[in-house]
C-alpha cells in the first residue's frame, strides 16, 4: 500500500473505529528526487533567432511564452527562425536542459541563455543608452514586481519601476535610456512580490550588442572566462547596500592566480553600479575573474572585440560537487575556456557529444586551459575532479562577432534519496 492510501486507510479506521488501534502502513525506504527544472529563453526583436538547446537526458519539451501548447523534439535542438521567448524543460524528471537563443546581426553575435525564473536578479549594463530591459513572466498568474536601478552616482529614480505588473504568460519591456542616457555603468535589480520572473537586458549599438542575462549577489563571484587579446575588459561591479563595500578582484590564468594590481582591496560606495577598466591589468591574456568582498555585490563583465561587445554575468564561486559536473550546449566554433581556481589540480574529461571522441585535460591550480571546439561538437559536458568554472567562447569565422555561453551544473541522476525511518515518527 502506498503512503498516501496507507493513511487514508489509517485515518479511516481511527475515526470509524475508535477502539481498534490503527494499522501501520509499510513505509517506503526511499524519496524521489525531482530535479527536472524548465527554463525561459529570451529574444530580440532585431532579427529571429536560433533555438540551441541540449537535454542531459530524454527528449526537450518546448512551449512559446503566451500558449499553452507544448511540443517535444528530440535533441540537440536547432530551430531557427524564432521571434517569442521560448521556455524549455526535460522530458525526464531528472534530466536537466541547457540552451539559448542565438542572433546572428551583422558582425555581431549575440546569445540568450535559457535561465530560470527568479525572485530577486541583476542585470548589468554598460549604461542605459540604446537599452532595454525585459522582464518575463512564464507562469500563468501575473507576478508584481519591482526594479531598482543604480549608477555610478547613486540610484536612479523615475516614474514606471515600482509595482509594476508582468502578466502571466507575458512580459514587460523597459526602454533603459528613459532613465539613463550618459553613464558607463547600469545596474538594475529585479525583485517580485508575486511570482517569479526572468530579467534580461538588451544592448544594441553600432560598437556591438548583446543579451545582458540576469546574475545573483554574493561575497564571492566569478567571472569564468574571459577571452585573448580583446580591445577593452570592463567589469560592473553593484553594491546593493547601504554601506560602503571593500572587494579585491583576483585573475586566473595560463601563469597562475594572481591580485590584480590596483585592485587588492578597491572600495566600491553603497547603492552604486560602476565601471571599471582592467584592460591594462588583464594586458591581453585570456583569463577568468574572481571578484571577493566584504558584503554582497553583483558583477557582470563586459568585453569588446572588433564591431562587437560580449556581456558576461558572474557567477557564484561554487566549491561544492556540482561544479565538478558542468555542461553547456555548443552554438558554434570556438573555444571551451576552463579555471582551476581551487588549491589542487583537476583532471577533467570533455564529452562533445554524440559521434566525438572525449577529450582529457589536467589543469593546475589557479590555471586554466583554452580547448578548441571540435567540427560537429553539440555540448560540452565537463567532469572534474575538483570545482571549476568555465564557458564557451563562441567566435564568427573571419568576422568580429563574439559571445559567452557559461557552463551550468549538470544534473547527476539520482532516482532517489536514502532515508531512514523513525516507526515512533508522529506519535
Amino acid at each position: 500500500i502506498g503512503v498516501v492510501a496507507g493513511l487514508a486507510i489509517s485515518l479511516g479506521l481511527s475515526f470509524g473505529v475508535g477502539m481498534v488501534p490503527a494499522q501501520e502502513a509499510p513505509l517506503p525506504d526511499t524519496v524521489p528526487l525531482v530535479t527536472a527544472i524548465s527554463r525561459t529563453c529570451p529574444v530580440t526583436d532585431l532579427a529571429p533567432a536560433t533555438l540551441v538547446a541540449a537535454s542531459s537526458d530524454g527528449e526537450i519539451r518546448l512551449r512559446l511564452v503566451g500558449e499553452q501548447r507544448f511540443i517535444e523534439e528530440p535533441g540537440p535542438l536547432w530551430l531557427d527562425e524564432r521571434t517569442a521567448p521560448t521556455v524549455i524543460s526535460p522530458t525526464e524528471p531528472q534530466a536537466s536542459v541547457v540552451g539559448g537563443h542565438l542572433v546572428t546581426t551583422d558582425n555581431q553575435l549575440w546569445w540568450g541563455a535559457c535561465r530560470a525564473p527568479l525572485a530577486d536578479q541583476y542585470v548589468q549594463l554598460p549604461g542605459g543608452a540604446d537599452s532595454r530591459l525585459t522582464i518575463i513572466n512564464p507562469e500563468p498568474d501575473d507576478a508584481l514586481v519591482d526594479v531598482t536601478l543604480s549608477g555610478p552616482e547613486g540610484e536612479i529614480t523615475g516614474d514606471g519601476l515600482r509595482g509594476l505588473t508582468v502578466p502571466g504568460d507575458g512580459q514587460l519591456v523597459i526602454e533603459l535610456a528613459d532613465h539613463d542616457q550618459g553613464t558607463e555603468a547600469l545596474g538594475a535589480r529585479v525583485r517580485s512580490s508575486v511570482g517569479r520572473v526572468l530579467a534580461v537586458g538588451q544592448v544594441s549599438r553600432h560598437t556591438g550588442g548583446d543579451f545582458a542575462s540576469s546574475t545573483l549577489q554574493g561575497t564571492a563571484v566569478v567571472i569564468p572566462a574571459l577571452p585573448a587579446d580583446p580591445a577593452s575588459t570592463k567589469l560592473l561591479l553593484t553594491n546593493p547596500g547601504t554601506n560602503r563595500n571593500v572587494v579585491t578582484i583576483e585573475a586566473v590564468s595560463e601563469a597562475g592566480r594572481y591580485v590584480l594590481e590596483g585592485y587588492e582591496s578597491f572600495a566600491l560606495d553603497a547603492q552604486r553600479t560602476i565601471s571599471l577598466d582592467l584592460t591594462a591589468p588583464i594586458a591581453g591574456s585570456p583569463v577568468a575573474l574572481i571578484v571577493t568582498a566584504r558584503d554582497d555585490f553583483a558583477a557582470t563583465a563586459v568585453v569588446q572585440v572588433g564591431d562587437d561587445l560580449a556581456i558576461e554575468p558572474g557567477v557564484m564561486d561554487d566549491q561544492s560537487v556540482t561544479a565538478q559536473d558542468l555542461v553547456a550546449v555548443i552554438a558554434g566554433p570556438g573555444l571551451l575556456q576552463l579555471a582551476n581556481p581551487g588549491q589542487g589540480e583537476a583532471l577533467v574529461v570533455i564529452d562533445w557529444g554524440a559521434g566525438q571522441a572525449p577529450a582529457n585535460r589536467t589543469i593546475e591550480p589557479g590555471a586554466i586551459a583554452s580547448i578548441e571546439i571540435p567540427a560537429g561538437a553539440s555540448l560540452a559536458r565537463v567532469s572534474s575532479t575538483a570545482p571549476i568554472a568555465g564557458a564557451v567562447v563562441l567566435t564568427l569565422p573571419e568576422r568580429s562577432g563574439i559571445a559567452m555561453v557559461a557552463l551550468h551544473a549538470a544534473a547527476r541522476p539520482q532516482a532517489s534519496m536514502p532515508m531512514q525511518v523513525e516507526p515512533g515518527l508522529g506519535r
